[in-house]
């Protein structure tokens, strides 16, 4: 060995030896506790996925949908439809005969007996709860109890999305056979939104003139209100979807995750409400950009050049909190407009039917605003979609029942009328509404006092609308 080579190989027992063995040291100091937390959080992650496994019955919804040209949207009679949010509810309710989350429709009416129709959204359809939690056969219980001389039947046509517009062809195809001596109306903060086939073109991604669901339009040449059809072919002309996020391999590990662990679904889901902005580089798009893309769409179609003027949209209010101002932009009075004249048309069938019509407000209308409170430079107005509400229904002698002023009254928190994660009705909240209502009942006794419809068909002769063509009866996924 050269002088050279002899002299690198103790240079390198002075160097590397000290160097290995302080290696050593701090393995074995930090060793054991990098072991020890890899395997906590291995155990704590098997353990959630078992938990969750056996405690959520599924992790994703399943919402099996029929669009058909009679009556627009609702689900799949038979089918099983699924909601969770992976918290509060893990909800699982078979679709009734007609394609509503609601117990089967009652046969031909008896004498003296008292018919309520619920009709309304998401509020109504109720996914969250089962079926004997919901408004309507809460209702049939406590006015049992409360009012056992009169008998009380219910049924609720209620579906997502939509509002009073939409809700017409569900009266007209499902509700009128039914006989109701009062329609009830559930009208949330969405619903003036809901009923211009512009507004829901950006929430849903529809073609303003091809929707799945009854909208009116204004005639350009009387320019009074005329029914735009339900096109069950609508998917066809859909907008282009916004620019997709690139697909790196970390979005593609999220979604095998997703699909595949419930502890992992449930775990993102919570981290998506508490710190958005750490897991923003998984999550689809804000929903702002994707509804200020499809305002730009929407501006290159025909006729809809100058339809957003006035709303600056993302740098100004979401389309539903726009109704809590005290200026609308024009799109949004004529949303308003929209609104009112459905309102028109449910009392028309009132005075044709002989029923009565009544108005539930959740308690989300009533959101409170301080004074001179502003967002985006618009003024706010407290309880400002109700108070809109009630000035469409006052001068049609339209009554409301005020869900939020009933919690009030009875030293109640709208906190506990809702899921901690979801704005929709808990069990409390669908108690509350049917105590509110019931209420109103017991005040008006009239309101049940005749038997105004008993000659009417039972409610299967409604089902016939549901006979469509193969387009009409493939289930659609709508946003």
């Amino acid at each position: 060995m050269s002088v050279s080579a002899h002299a690198a190989r103790r240079l390198a027992c002075y160097t590397v030896q000290p160097v290995t063995r302080s290696c050593s040291r701090i393995l074995a100091t930090i060793g054991p506790p990098i072991v020890s937390t890899v395997a906590a959080i291995a155990l704590l992650c098997a353990v959630g996925e078992v938990f969750f496994r056996f405690r959520a019955p599924f992790s994703e919804p399943v919402w099996p949908l029929l669009v058909d040209s009679t009556f627009g949207t609702t689900f799949i009679p038979g089918k099983e439809v699924r909601v969770t949010n992976g918290v509060d509810f893990w909800t699982a309710t078979r679709a009734n005969s007609i394609g509503f989350l609601d117990r089967e429709p009652p046969g031909a009416k008896a004498s003296g007996t008292c018919r309520v129709l619920f009709v309304g959204d998401s509020f109504v359809e109720a996914a969250q709860v089962p079926i004997e939690q919901k408004l309507q056969v809460v209702f049939e219980q406590i006015h049992r109890e409360r009012l056992p001389e009169q008998k009380v039947e219910t049924l609720a046509l209620g579906f997502s999305g939509t509002g009073q517009a939409n809700q017409l062809q569900f009266y007209d195809v499902f509700g009128h056979n039914f006989a109701p001596d009062v329609v009830v109306l559930v009208f949330v903060n969405n619903d003036f939104a809901n009923n211009s086939a512009v507004l829901e073109a950006v929430r849903n991604g529809w073609h303003p003139d091809h929707a799945p669901r009854l909208f009116f339009r204004r005639d350009r040449r009387s320019g009074q209100f005329v029914p735009a059809p339900v096109d069950a072919d609508y998917a066809s002309f859909r907008l282009p979807a916004p620019p997709a996020p690139p697909d790196t391999r970390l979005r593609r590990l999220h979604r095998s995750l997703r699909s595949s662990s419930r502890f992992y679904s449930w775990l993102f889901s919570q981290l998506s409400i508490q710190y958005p902005a750490a897991v923003s580089a998984l999550a689809d798009p804000p929903i702002s950009e994707t509804y200020a893309f499809r305002m730009r769409v929407i501006e290159q179609l025909p006729g809809y050049a100058d339809v957003f003027t006035g709303w600056r949209y993302p740098d100004d209010l979401h389309p539903d909190r726009m109704f809590y101002t005290d200026e609308l932009p024009p799109v949004f009075a004529e949303a308003d407009a929209l609104t009112a004249h459905a309102l028109d048309e449910f009392a028309a069938r009132g005075k044709r039917d002989g029923f009565e019509l009544l108005v539930l407000a959740p308690y989300g209308m009533s959101k409170s605003s301080r004074e001179g409170e502003t967002e985006h430079g618009r003024r706010l107005v407290d309880a400002g979609a109700r108070k809109r509400l009630e000035a469409l229904l006052a001068p049609r002698g339209i009554p409301l029942v005020d869900q939020m002023a009933w919690i009030d009254v009875h030293g109640g928190s709208a906190d506990e009328a809702h899921f901690s994660r979801d704005g929709h009705w808990s069990p409390k909240g669908h108690l509350w509404a049917a105590q509110a209502v019931l209420d109103y009942f017991v005040h008006h006794p009239d309101l049940c006092g005749t038997d105004r419809r008993s000659e009417a068909m039972p409610l299967s002769g409604a089902t016939s609308g549901r006979r469509g063509s193969a387009e009409q009866r493939e289930a659609a996924e709508l946003d």
